[in-house]
């Protein structure tokens, strides 16, 4: 009985059946992925840069991809984190999405509003009007030459640097 229970406000209300409240000090895997309480989390809503992805400003050449996760170490620094997981891994071994809040602040926006992450195209409203605040003031990626994360993992590269890739 109780299993039937289970399933049925599983069928019913899925989001549901999945949330989970995760708290604890964050290790940081990257530019929007952490692990909290022993799970990786893909920050909601955002995009960074991956290691190794290759920004430019004049003839500065830098890895924006471990720029965003010094900067994801930053927004976290000396806080427990608070994550609220309602979207599971849609394929075995990724991560699950997950809003998180560190210090009391959303991290996915932080991250927006320091320029090393950029929101995804269905992210929230808010997070598209912070980009263009950063955008506005060159802040983060905004202040280089890169090409958009999705684009980098699909092979693009910026012209002036394919030879260091």
């Amino acid at each position: 009985m109780r299993r039937s229970v289970i399933l049925f406000c599983a069928a019913i209300f899925p989001a549901m059946a999945f949330a989970a409240e995760l708290v604890g000090p964050p290790v940081v895997l990257d530019g929007d992925t952490i692990e909290v309480a022993g799970r990786v989390i893909h920050l909601t809503g955002i995009d960074a840069p991956e290691f190794g992805q290759r920004c430019r400003r004049g003839d500065t050449v830098v890895d924006c991809g471990m720029i965003a996760r010094t900067m994801l170490l930053d927004l976290t620094a000396g806080s427990e984190v608070w994550c609220v997981v309602n979207d599971p891994a849609s394929r075995p071994g990724w991560p699950d999405v997950g809003l998180c809040r560190g210090g009391g602040h959303d991290l996915s926006e932080g991250m927006v509003h320091t320029g090393w992450a950029v929101p995804i195209a269905d992210a929230p409203a808010r997070y598209q009007n912070v980009a263009a605040e950063a955008k506005s003031a060159g802040r983060g990626l905004w202040g280089f030459a890169f090409v958009a994360p999705p684009q980098w993992r699909a092979g693009a590269r910026l012209a002036a640097v394919d030879s260091t890739e």
